[in-house]
């Protein structure tokens, strides 16, 4: 595996998984320990406030890309974005790539953190989003090699979960010391942020996909 590239809803962690992922021996690291301790503006320091938009690359925009070297890359961005490069044609030069879908939450601080980030979308946007960020979806419509991980992998409190789904799936050896060092970083304030928030109710979930095998959930008035 030469290339990555990671799929995802707003809100569910992209950025800050290209990152972990990045620390690979096999690809170019996208950021530091330091970058995070720094928020993109004034405004987003003067409150808990925590992303992890620090790629020293543009990640998926056609004039950065276009320069890109053929290997080594680790990038992020969501389904229209990719689908641009794939329209252009930019995605060709990349070989032996695997795309990385990021499923949205469905529970947990992941969810929490996805609905506000969303403005508290309507069910039915909310499950066209699982839809299309699932394997079921990205593998057939791009027609390439394409693995899923939960969202609420990155939002756990220790990333042992998450190392265990990267090793598995990707076969990947990441900076586990610095993964750690960067995480404690982020998710404190993304914790922060949230728990000042009133708790969301979960939306009812129209479909399970399961080894790329859609089923339809029996909708249940006021169940989920």
């Amino acid at each position: 595996m030469d290339n990555i590239f990671i799929i995802f809803s707003p809100g569910s962690g992209g950025n800050h998984l290209a990152n972990i992922l990045s620390t690979a021996n096999n690809f170019v690291s996208r950021c530091t320990v330091e970058d995070y301790d720094h928020h993109p503006t004034p405004e987003q320091q003067s409150r808990a406030y925590a992303n992890a938009h620090y790629s020293k690359i543009d990640n998926l925009d056609p004039d950065i890309v276009k320069n890109l070297p053929p290997t080594t890359n680790v990038l992020c961005g969501h389904f229209y974005s990719y689908n641009r490069l794939e329209l252009l044609e930019l995605t060709n030069k990349f070989v032996n790539k695997v795309i990385v879908v990021l499923e949205p939450p469905i529970s947990g601080l992941a969810y929490k953190r996805y609905m506000y980030h969303n403005d508290k979308i309507r069910p039915q946007l909310y499950n066209e989003q699982r839809l299309i960020y699932s394997t079921h979806f990205i593998k057939k419509y791009f027609n390439q090699k394409t693995v899923s991980i939960p969202c609420e992998a990155i939002f756990e409190h220790k990333l042992d979960r998450l190392y265990s789904i990267i090793e598995d799936k990707l076969d990947l050896e990441v900076d586990k010391n610095m993964c750690n060092q960067i995480h404690k970083k982020w998710h404190w304030p993304v914790n922060l942020e949230q728990s000042n928030r009133p708790k969301i109710p979960q939306h009812p979930l129209y479909h399970d996909i399961k080894d790329d095998i859609l089923t339809l959930r029996p909708l249940v008035r006021g169940k989920i």
